[in-house]
């Protein structure tokens, strides 16, 4: 598929959405939906504007107009929205962008029948920021196709359906297209609330004209079988086994071997693990693997490694909300190496009168590539505010930091981000 190509169809058909049913300044009605043209202008001091080449720092301007529909009746939810965002550099002229963000979601509740749900995206975005696997300023053009559904075959029986593309071209760096298939049988309300699965998953990644020496060309195959049933309270558990078969071209590795086997184990609990009668409102939930890496980068041969995520919310009072987010996961970074990524974020939301919404995230990841003696230590945090001054206008600010200790020279930095900007929605 050319992305190119794709993305035109997906402006042409949003930019028909809105010249067919509003003027370019006003709210509108339309096809019982709503249109909404929101424009935000902003500007940002970037300390690091080349990432880990130099010190240089830069102020950013940016407008951004776009249209929003949203149809949330009937049969049939629709969310669509188009716009470009205009960026314009003070000292850095040669950056300057105009980046396209396209979104629709098609949504078919299970409320509208008995039988059948599901969910259908299309979305296509460019952006430029530094990648901090190479610490360099990428652009980055990307593609998304999303489908996904449950359709209900008796009293306790479904099958679940989706698949997911994405087409992503980045400058330097060259393409990456990757495809996820999964197809699932469920068997639920046996034994006091069990359910029991049967899963197939397709993966297929590749890559095209990267910077590396080496590209990427493999698709795997895994067959899963799961059980989840409650454990205690509202707390449910589940356990799953699965076996890959990962198919890989010789080049990748230099063992040259093209196929690897091995299962996969995941444990999982969901729900409040404290009294929900003194805890009434926290919510959390734990999941862990024993697998390789899905994607295995150039020269990733290594044995199974530990992945999962956690994450704790706590609605501590009307206001005020405290969450804890954990993860640990193998991803392949831009230029083709498994990256292993351990995370853990401590967030505050909170409402300040009925105008006034504040947050604060305070984080920490460590990064450690395989087939690189490189090992990243970065700390992370954020700070920021918005208030509604009347139901048009909207102004919000925030600062970010980033700060990280790596082996490689050129990934040892700090980096500060500043942004004031201003919404109006007609």
């Amino acid at each position: 598929m050319k992305i190119k190509s794709a993305s035109t169809l997906l402006v042409l058909g949003s930019a028909f959405l809105v010249s067919a049913s509003s003027p370019l300044h006003a709210f509108y009605e339309f096809g019982r939906g709503e249109l909404l043209l929101s424009t935000t202008a902003s500007a940002t001091y970037d300390s690091r504007v080349n990432g880990g080449l130099n010190s240089e720092d830069d102020l950013i301007f940016s407008i951004y107009p776009e249209f929003r529909y949203l149809r949330d009746a009937a049969q049939i939810k629709l969310e669509g929205s188009a716009g470009v965002r205009v960026n314009r550099y003070l000292d850095y002229g040669e950056y300057d962008s105009e980046d396209i963000h396209t979104n629709l979601v098609v949504r078919f509740p299970p409320d509208i029948g008995p039988r059948v749900s599901g969910v259908a995206r299309l979305a296509y975005n460019e952006s430029v920021d530094i990648n901090y696997d190479v610490n360099e300023r990428i652009s980055t053009d990307t593609f998304l196709a999303h489908g996904e559904a449950t359709i209900v075959t008796g009293l306790k029986t479904s099958v679940d359906l989706s698949a997911i593309f994405t087409d992503t071209d980045r400058d330097i760096y060259g393409t990456m297209e990757h495809l996820n298939l999964n197809a699932g049988f469920n068997y639920r309300n046996f034994l006091g609330g069990s359910v029991a699965s049967l899963r197939y998953r397709r993966l297929e990644a590749s890559t095209q004209r990267t910077f590396s020496a080496t590209e990427i060309d493999q698709n795997s195959d895994t067959f899963t079988v799961a059980f989840s049933r409650p454990v205690f309270g509202d707390v449910r558990g589940s356990i799953s086994y699965g076996y890959r078969i990962l198919r890989r071209d010789a080049a990748e590795t230099t063992v040259r071997e093209t196929e690897d086997n091995g299962s996969i184990f995941t444990v999982g609990l969901e729900g409040p693990f404290l009294p929900r009668s003194k805890f009434p409102k926290l919510t959390s939930g734990l999941y862990f693997s024993y697998q390789r890496a899905e994607t295995p980068g150039v020269n990733d041969v290594g044995g199974n490694r530990i992945a999962g995520r956690l994450n704790i919310r706590w609605q501590a009072r009307e206001t005020t909300q405290i969450g804890i987010n954990a993860e640990r996961n193998q991803v392949l970074s831009v230029n083709n190496l498994t990256t292993e990524s351990t995370r853990i974020y401590l967030n505050l939301d909170q409402d300040i009168g009925h105008f006034v919404k504040g947050f604060a995230r305070l984080g920490y990841e460590e990064r450690d590539y395989r087939g690189l003696t490189r090992n990243d230590d970065v700390y992370i945090a954020s700070i920021g505010a918005s208030y509604r001054a009347t139901r048009a206008w909207t102004m919000s600010g925030n600062y970010r930091f980033r700060d990280s200790h790596s082996t490689l020279s050129l990934a040892d930095y700090a980096r500060h981000l500043v942004t004031i900007s201003a919404n109006y929605t007609f």
